[in-house]
């Protein structure tokens, strides 16, 4: 039987029919074997066409064309893995031109006259026609500074005025403000800024900028830890994602950190449970907690029962610094063996610990992918559902009743997705008890397509945490805050390419937590660089923002539904 007939025999099978049919059941699992064969033999193919080309090359001949990424692109072959089709707002209105939602401030008016020699003897004048124009100005501006200097005989003492805040070095608050801004906000590399305020008459060097950027700026390291602290201690909830990061010639990783208030970055070697604890943590020295709570998690991860007796013999209800922690491990485990053991200790223990510890805010919802290393951390873990809706997305069944399956169930998805954001908008305990009942009948079902089968099972598995937004409405359905910020980042790197120093991968950071939260606030971030490095009395710090609208907004009561409904809460401070 040749390739044609069995697509035409597989193109008259459809659910229908196979319902109807005694041996449905095995037919689906003789179409699921041919779907394996047939991947099996793609994959084959390719290794195929893989050694004849190295024969080829070994003969001298030319191997497969190189085809361009462009090419690639435009392939109607390309499987498309967007969920914008399952997850979008249908009611949202489409953006337009925007209107301007403030006036535009006039700094000068021209009268522009005409030339009289052009006018015809009769013309009459009828007043004038006003347009607005939007420009700028940038233009040099040096200051020389004259600063009194006074002597003391009896304390042998000389005495000079202090510079105005911003005049440290040879270079101004303005120059200063605008190489960060340039940096931080346009996302310039050091050379571009350089080459554009050498236009304007700035005599400086490249090291200079450098050091503008990356010395001397402990208050804007202080002002991203206080924003990522405040934030965290804002609301309810905490979404993380992770990107790379090159700093000195290494693969690093940069860890973000957002909600609706702010959005901070901290870029560090490793990417794991203990970092991540770490980070969370703040500036804290981080210690290492065994109490009951500790140990059932250490049994949650699988740790052999004699090991855990072994532990609560010795390390019950200590408080342990973190090196401390390693040694007195070494000696249970042996200095060399059991290093994953060792690890799920370490991180229960640092998990308790963090969890009754009062001088950083404790994250009680927190919204991440998938990824195991964010596990156990938080009392709640939201996961995202564009993230699991993806891995339905990316099935590739070849056979016309498996696509028809596949095309039926996502569109059962897509509608128990709006069915989530509808309860998002007006949570009520019947429509809870709706949901959690769609999800059961939704994700229990046995289609025939083992690979969706498969996948149906795996989501099921993650119920408390899809369904998390139930108890908590106001955590959003997708951690798309949090990959915006990693897109941010990977912007930055696509221009920069890496960090030279550990100084310069702090200032990135700090710089970016600082843009991207005042952004999300409605402040000026270049206003609010610049008031920093002149020490503008009416700066106001983000933090100090960020508690204010979420105090104005009523949220940060780490409230579940139940108490949301019940407690009666009003607005203190507004926001200035």
């Amino acid at each position: 039987m040749d390739i044609k007939s069995i697509r035409e025999i597989l193109d008259t099978l459809t659910p229908k029919k196979l319902s109807e049919t005694p041996a449905a059941e095995l037919i689906y699992f003789l179409i699921s074997l041919l779907e394996s064969m047939y991947l099996l033999l793609v994959e084959c193919h390719e290794k195929i066409l893989t050694l004849q080309d190295i024969i080829n090359q070994q003969k001298g001949e030319n191997g497969r064309p190189k085809i361009s990424k462009k090419e690639k692109k435009s392939s109607k072959q390309v499987k498309d893995y967007s969920t914008l089709d399952i997850t979008k707002d249908e009611n949202k209105p489409r953006l337009g031109r925007q209107k301007r939602k403030e006036e535009i401030i006039i700094h000068d008016t021209f009268v522009q006259k005409v030339n009289k020699s052009i006018l015809p003897h009769d013309a009459v004048f009828k007043g004038l026609v006003e347009t607005t124009h939007q420009d700028i100005k940038i233009s040099l501006y040096n200051v020389k500074l004259l600063c009194e200097k006074w002597w003391s005989p009896s304390e042998s003492r000389t005495y000079i005025a202090e510079r105005p805040p911003g005049y440290k070095g040879e270079f101004g608050p303005g120059l200063k403000a605008l190489i960060i801004g340039l940096k931080a906000i346009g996302n310039m590399s050091e050379p571009k800024i350089h080459s554009l305020i050498s236009y304007f008459g700035i005599q400086i060097s490249d090291s200079t900028i450098s050091r503008i950027i990356t010395d001397d700026n402990e208050k804007f390291h202080k002002e991203a830890s206080d924003i990522k602290e405040a934030g965290i201690e804002s609301s309810v909830y905490t979404q993380s994602d992770t990107t790379g990061a090159n700093v000195c010639g290494e693969q690093w990783n940069t860890h973000i950190f957002c909600n609706e208030f702010f959005t901070a970055f901290k870029t560090v070697p490793h990417r794991d449970r203990i970092t991540f604890i770490k980070l969370i943590s703040g500036e804290n020295e981080c210690k290492c907690l065994f109490n009951d709570e500790t140990f059932a998690l250490i049994n949650k991860m699988q740790v052999p029962q004699k090991w855990i007796s072994t532990l609560q013999n010795s390390l019950n209800n200590l408080i342990l610094d973190f090196e401390e922690l390693k040694q007195r491990l070494g000696e249970v485990f042996g200095s060399e063996k059991y290093k994953a053991y060792k690890d799920r200790v370490m991180e229960s223990a640092m998990i308790a610990y963090y969890q009754t510890q009062t001088k950083f805010p404790i994250i009680q919802v927190l919204l991440t992918d998938d990824a195991s290393f964010y596990d156990y951390i938080t009392s709640y873990h939201a996961l995202c559902w564009v993230h699991e809706i993806r891995h339905y997305k990316k099935l590739m069944p070849k056979t016309p009743i498996f696509q028809q399956i596949t095309q039926d169930f996502l569109g059962k998805l897509s509608k128990f997705y709006k069915s989530l954001k509808e309860y998002k908008k007006n949570p009520t305990a019947d429509e809870y008890l709706n949901i959690e009942n769609e999800f059961e009948n939704l994700f229990s079902t046995t289609t025939g397509y083992l690979d969706l089968d498969d996948r149906i099972k795996k989501t099921y598995r993650k119920k408390e945490q899809l369904l998390t937004v139930l108890d908590f409405p106001q955590v959003p359905l997708h951690n798309n805050d949090a990959e915006l910020g990693a897109r941010a980042r990977v912007r930055y790197r696509d221009v920069s390419l890496h960090t030279i120093t550990l100084a310069g991968t702090k200032a990135v950071d700090s710089y970016l937590t600082i843009v991207y939260s005042a952004i999300k606030l409605g402040v000026n971030p270049y206003k609010h660089i610049t008031d920093m490095i002149t020490n503008n009395s009416s700066w106001i710090s983000l933090a100090q923002r960020i508690r204010w609208k979420s105090q104005s907004l009523c949220i940060g009561d780490n409230s579940n539904l139940i108490k949301s409904e019940d407690a009666q809460l009003t607005p203190t401070t507004a926001l200035p």
